[in-house]
Order: structure tokens, then C-alpha cells, then sequence
């Protein structure tokens, strides 16, 4: 579903999220699993994974969701079957590290929230969102267009009348733009967003595909 390039200081190439697990890509172009393929009666591991992502500044920690409503983390150090998780609202479709602390996560049934890793953990149950994002609109598509800048503060996503909205990373709130509003507009919603800074940019741009 979804490869993850390694950070520099990895020694891995990336990691793949597949319908069995995740796969690790060494930079000699071996593979092996993440989690056991077959795992002791009672112990969850993540497995039909949409997208994952390394700890901001920290190349050992790896985050997983998917169709679990479960937001998945481990130490690549730690033994395979080592993994712990937060539950969130709904199956995860998207989910990115935004700073040494805090990750976001996007799914079904209009879910995206804001988490802090450090209270990962402590409460069996899971932990509340730092942060929700009401107006995000996504019922039942795990395969859209998403992706984040932390430099400019916002999220960007497709949403289901098949348009682009941008989020405040810091309120939550949608952010007013008419121009994109008229301009990204489908009929389905888009499949592919991303941030990206050109050479001649002060700032990054958004494309949409």
C-alpha cells in the first residue's frame, strides 16, 4: 500500500506497509518482516498497514496504521514482536510525524487528530488527541490525496465532495482558500497532494494530482 523512504541515518532503504505487515528494505536490498508473520495465540500486531512513518528526528521509531483503528509504534532495536499501540477513531489511512513529539493521523468515519507520543503508554485504553480537526471529511476512502508541511504549519487533504482543504496544525480549523477552492475540484475525491519547495521558492507549494 504505501514505502516510506528510510531517514539518512538509517540503514535501511524503507519500510513497505502491505496487507500481511511491514516489510523492511535494507540497503544491501534484503527484506524481512517487521512483525512475525505468525504470532503467539493473543498477541496483536499490526498487520493490513496503509501508511507508516519514522519519529521525527529519531530513525529507530517506526509508526504504523491501518485498517485497525490502532496507531502502531516500535523500536526497530527491540525484538520483532515488541510493539505497543494507542487506539484511534476509525480505521488510519494517513499518519505522519510532524516533530519529535507529535504525530498526525487522518482515517475513516471524518477522523484526524493530533496525538503527543510521549503519553503513548499510560492509559490502557489509549490517549486523547492533543488536537481534533472537525472539518476534515473523509467517510469510507482509504487510497486520497494527503499530506502535511511542517514548515508552513498545515495539513492538506482530499475530501469527499472532491475538493482540497487545508488544516492549522496549531487550531485544528479548516483555513479559508477560495482560489483552490475552485480550482482542485473533482467529481471523486483526489488521489495524490503534496508539499514541495522548488529551488526559486521561499515557501512550499502544493500540487495536486
Amino acid at each position: 500500500h504505501q514505502s516510506t523512504p528510510a531517514p539518512a541515518a538509517s540503514h535501511l532503504l524503507c519500510v513497505i506497509g502491505t496487507n500481511a505487515g511491514i516489510l523492511r528494505v535494507r540497503s544491501n536490498e534484503t527484506k524481512a518482516w517487521i512483525a512475525p508473520q505468525s504470532p503467539p495465540k493473543g498477541l496483536h500486531l499490526p498487520q493490513e498497514i496503509f501508511d507508516q512513518d519514522f519519529q521525527h528526528g529519531n530513525h529507530n521509531i517506526l509508526l504504523a496504521g491501518g485498517r485497525q483503528p490502532r496507531l502502531w509504534m516500535t523500536d526497530l532495536r527491540t525484538p520483532e514482536s515488541d510493539w505497543s499501540w494507542t487506539r484511534h477513531a476509525s480505521s488510519i489511512a494517513h499518519l505522519r510525524s510532524v516533530n519529535e513529539h507529535q504525530i498526525l493521523v487522518a482515517g475513516l468515519q471524518n477522523s484526524m487528530a493530533l496525538y503527543d507520543m510521549r503519553f503513548f503508554g499510560r492509559r490502557p485504553n489509549g490517549v486523547s488527541p492533543l488536537l481534533d480537526f472537525p472539518a476534515y471529511r473523509n467517510a469510507a476512502h482509504f487510497h486520497t490525496g494527503w499530506d502535511v508541511s511542517p514548515s508552513l504549519g498545515v495539513a492538506a487533504a482530499a475530501q469527499d465532495d472532491g475538493t482540497v482543504r487545508l488544516f492549522s496544525l496549531r487550531s485544528g480549523r479548516a483555513l479559508r482558500r477560495p482560489a483552490m477552492d475552485r480550482a482542485a475540484r473533482t467529481d471523486t475525491p483526489v488521489r495524490a497532494l503534496m508539499f514541495q519547495q522548488m529551488p526559486w521558492e521561499k515557501t512550499p507549494s502544493l500540487f495536486v494530482g
